[in-house]
C-alpha cells in the first residue's frame, strides 16, 4: 500500500485525491505490506491496484476469498486494475498520466486506496 511519503500518492493529491491508508508506523520507502485483513480499514475508500499479468496477486487469487469479497470497494465495484507490462503500465494513456502524471515506471505489485475530493 502507497504511503503518503510515496510519488504516487503525491501525484494524485495534485489531482485533488487523499490517500486513506495510514501505516502504524513511518514507512520509509512510501510503501506498507500488509494482509488482505488490513483493507478492512479502507474498505470504503477507492481501490487501485497496478500488478503483472503474471502476477495478479488481488484478481483471479482472492476471487473466492471471503474476506476480500465482503470489503465494500469489492462489493460495490470501486476497484481499478492496472496492468503493468515490460516495466510500464498498460492502461491507456489517459488512466496513465491520471495515475502517474507521467508514463512513467512503477512497482509491479502496488495499491493505492484514496478518496477524491471536492472543492
Amino acid at each position: 500500500m502507497f504511503t503518503d511519503n510515496s510519488v504516487v500518492v503525491g501525484t494524485l493529491a495534485k489531482i485533488g485525491l487523499v490517500n486513506d491508508w495510514k501505516p502504524e508506523k513511518f514507512e520509509q520507502y512510501g510503501f506498507s505490506t500488509v494482509g488482505i485483513e488490513s483493507l478492512s480499514a479502507v474498505q470504503d475508500s477507492n481501490f487501485i491496484y497496478i500488478v503483472q499479468p503474471n502476477d495478479d496477486v488481488f484478481g483471479a487469487a482472492l476471487k473466492n476469498n471471503s474476506v476480500w469479497n465482503g470489503l465494500n470497494f469489492v462489493k460495490e465495484k470501486r476497484t481499478m486494475h492496472w496492468t503493468v507490462r515490460h516495466g510500464r503500465l498498460a492502461a491507456p494513456s489517459r488512466q496513465n498520466r491520471w495515475l502517474t502524471g507521467c508514463d512513467g515506471d512503477y512497482a509491479m505489485r502496488s495499491a493505492i486506496v484514496f478518496r477524491p475530493v471536492y472543492n
